[in-house]
């Protein structure tokens, strides 16, 4: 098998965990490609590796992908094999993650479990979204996202307004800092700082969910996974809006400009324990349900 590892350079201590992982992978025949930059100072060490100079390059006849940071990596290693049959498989390096399930010291074993047939697949949904300018020389820009669209004003806490619409019927006109639209994966993303609802990762639904809205009448929405979503800045907004696609701007909306957003005909499938439910992780990474009176914390 032909594993792939992708992760951040600048974060120093997975370089230490390579030459192991290198020699383990040689043992069981697998064979190991990353990134000149990502092995570093180990590159000489790496005897059962092949270093390619662009992450373009690690999808080459790969059979799984291993994400070693938090969930941002895996967000970025998804824009990477979401138009292949890749499966990926995250190891968390950093705080709290819902995507990135095992330690750096989980990965040995848990290879040797995949291998068994001891865990799982899971697809994940995708969005696409197009961004349509009207009357400018560059007509439009497009992106897919794992976790959200972020529609937000121009200055960090600076009122938007905006209009959406679900299959041409017109919701509302948020007036709020922004507007996410998110897959159910997002749900435990930014949408949940935004009070949004959790969604099983499986679901076919897409959530609309203002952020921080200056009404207490607007609440978060979750509609069909097959709904197509339009955004516009209201007739009143003077200001651009920024469009972010999983953090990452992708453009400005003025005027009569519009945001499309659907299903993508791409998704990714994500390698999980086939004895760790969505419901344990809610419970490991949240607290989920628990009393907060049999806790230090509710003691007075």
């Amino acid at each position: 098998m032909r594993i792939a590892f992708f992760g951040n350079p600048e974060k120093e201590e997975i370089a230490g965990y390579l030459p192991q992982w290198d020699a383990f992978l040689a043992q069981e025949n697998h064979q190991l490609v990353l990134t000149r930059d990502l092995a570093g100072q180990f590159a000489n060490e790496l005897s059962n590796a092949s270093l390619v100079d662009d992450t373009s390059e690690l999808c080459e006849n790969c059979d799984l992908m291993v994400s070693l940071g938090g969930d941002g990596t895996i967000l970025w290693a998804a824009q990477l094999v979401q138009s292949r049959n890749i499966p990926l498989l995250g190891v968390k390096f950093g705080g709290l993650g819902f995507l990135a399930e095992i330690s750096p010291e989980e990965f040995q074993r848990s290879l040797l479990e995949i291998g068994q047939g001891l865990w799982k697949t899971q697809k994940r949904m995708m969005l696409a979204g197009t961004l349509f300018y009207k009357g400018r020389e560059k007509s439009t820009v497009s992106a897919t996202v794992l976790n959200e669209f972020s529609i937000v004003g121009g200055h960090f806490g600076q009122l938007s307004r905006t209009d959406v619409w679900v299959n041409d019927n017109h919701v509302c006109t948020y007036i709020a800092d922004g507007v996410l639209i998110s897959t159910p994966t997002g749900s435990t993303a930014y949408s949940l700082a935004a009070r949004g609802p959790l969604l099983m990762p499986t679901a076919n639904s897409v959530i609309i969910a203002p952020i921080c809205p200056h009404t207490l009448t607007a609440r978060p929405l979750v509609v069909d996974g097959d709904a197509k979503i339009k955004i516009r800045p209201a007739d009143d907004e003077k200001r651009a809006l920024f469009i972010n696609a999983d953090g990452r701007e992708i453009g400005q909306m003025t005027d009569n400009d519009e945001l499309l957003v659907s299903k993508s005909e791409n998704s990714i499938t994500l390698l999980h324990r086939s004895d760790r439910t969505f419901f344990d992780i809610l419970r490991a990474k949240l607290n989920w349900g628990g009393d907060i009176r049999q806790s230090d914390n509710g003691k007075r």
